[in-house]
């Protein structure tokens, strides 16, 4: 074997030992939230542990999809095409995840400040996000292009689709963590802005198709799967015990 085949292989055995890793943790993510949603008596803070869930298997299954569908099959047109609706749904949820989440902060707000402008701003954002995710789908089914194969698909998918927005989302909630004065939800808005953070991160710096790149990209996912499970568990700082008698009790 010569030295690229050697690292060839030893690149494919990292992306998918970290991949491995990554998935078992955002589907960890997602059972605590789900417990968790349980345990919970607030509606308000229920609905907060529903959404993470939903978040942690949604990028639980773009991360699986993205590493699967790029070694075995990226020319492939009908897989290119369902990767490219699950990176668009994975920013659709993160995009109605936010919205929800900056309203429920609005009213934390002693003086209910429309924060970043949100009340108008989103509208915009939905607009766009519609023309972009409709676009993107458009050039694979129509052209033909390989979500693989150029340089947006290639971990563009915050420039790009239905993610381009969620920067403004992001922005929305900082503010809405300053003004808010529930330190559960400002616990909550805490891990949930670092997972947008390096989310964000990760795939504007680290989205060069590189094998060093690559690696990196999948480590520091391990990490941000991380951020979202302390976002279930922030809803609940002492859930421990009550998720303990919950099953207790459930037995």
């Amino acid at each position: 074997m010569s030295a690229s085949d050697i690292l060839g292989l030893v690149t494919s055995i990292l992306l998918f030992a970290f991949g491995a890793i990554v998935f078992g943790f955002y589907i960890y993510s997602a059972v605590w939230a789900f417990r968790i949603r349980r345990a919970l008596m607030s509606p308000l803070f229920k609905e907060r542990a529903r959404w993470v869930g939903i978040a942690a298997i949604t990028f639980a299954l773009l991360v699986s999809s993205n590493l699967l569908i790029r070694f075995f099959a990226s020319d492939n047109f009908y897989l290119g095409l369902l990767e490219y609706f699950v990176v668009d749904t994975a920013g659709i949820v993160m995009l109605v995840w936010i919205d929800i989440t900056i309203k429920v902060a609005r009213r934390s707000d002693p003086l209910n400040r429309n924060t970043f402008l949100w009340k108008q701003l989103r509208y915009f954002v939905w607009f766009f996000t519609f023309l972009t995710t409709a676009g993107s789908l458009a050039s694979v089914i129509f052209l033909h292009v390989s979500y693989f194969n150029i340089p947006g698909g290639n971990g563009g998918a915050f420039i790009a689709g239905s993610f381009g927005w969620v920067f403004l989302g992001f922005l929305a909630l900082y503010l809405s963590f300053k003004r808010s004065r529930d330190p559960i939800l400002r616990e909550h808005l805490k891990w949930l802005g670092l997972f947008l953070f390096l989310l964000l991160l990760i795939d504007t710096v680290f989205s060069q198709d590189f094998p060093a790149f690559r690696i990196a990209d999948e480590a520091l996912l391990a990490v941000d799967a991380y951020f979202l499970y302390r976002a279930a568990r922030s809803l609940a700082p002492l859930s421990r015990a009550p998720l303990e008698r919950s099953v207790e009790t459930s037995a």
